[in-house]
């Protein structure tokens, strides 16, 4: 399915609910029109047998329970049936991502993706850990090159020392603060999504009469 301009149905209908009210419900009819030709799930919200935001709810719900260390979310086989099933369902009608703004720097969130703390741990050590500990290195190494050959060769146990504890400290700091925050991030896009599927579901409510 894949719309003339590429934009989702909540797109194109916040677009419509901008226009002025002699506009708009022409509009919207021939928004929905064709969306009901592309999608069973507007076909079966239009004709009341289902509404997004129930389309969506399973998908919310796992998301909304995100909490640090409490590993009963995001992260079973249920769930990725259930991301799937919904991605499925709501094919270009609307996304399930969104955008985490960080100074200098954007992360993209999916509501699909699974989560666990035990993953995300392995890998914050294996980059922080390898991080610091080529940095040590590369650190001790310029500084053997152009101030004293024997630097490397006396100190390069103390590098890979002072370079892992950096990583660890890093990683810890990583997962007891940055990983909080993210679960939170994922909670609210949750609670978007959910307002997201009742503008829908308000945009549509007329078409059933």
């Amino acid at each position: 399915m894949e719309s003339q301009d590429n934009r989702s149905l909540l797109d194109t209908l916040r677009e419509v609910a901008g226009l002025p009210d002699y506009m708009r419900a022409n509009a919207t009819n021939n928004v929905v029109a064709e969306w009901r030709r592309r999608s069973p799930l507007v076909e079966e919200v239009v004709n009341g047998n289902a509404t997004f935001e129930d389309a969506v709810s399973a998908l919310v719900e796992e998301n909304s329970r995100l909490r640090f260390l409490r590993n009963n979310s995001c992260n079973s086989s249920h769930f990725e049936e259930v991301a799937k099933e919904t991605d499925q369902k709501l094919d270009g009608i609307m996304p399930l991502t969104g955008w985490s703004w960080k100074p200098r720097s954007m992360t993209l969130l999916d509501l699909r993706e699974p989560v666990s703390v035990v993953r995300q741990l392995l890998w914050s050590l294996k980059f922080n850990v390898g991080t610091g500990l080529g940095t040590m290195l590369v650190m001790l190494a310029l500084a053997s090159y152009f101030i004293d050959p024997k630097l490397f060769a006396d100190y390069w146990y103390w590098a890979i020392g002072i370079g892992v504890g950096f990583g660890l400290l890093l990683a810890t700091g990583q997962l007891l603060i940055g990983y909080p925050g993210y679960l939170a991030e994922r909670r609210q896009l949750a609670d978007t999504t959910k307002r997201r599927a009742q503008f829908l579901d308000s945009m549509l409510k007329p078409q059933q009469a």
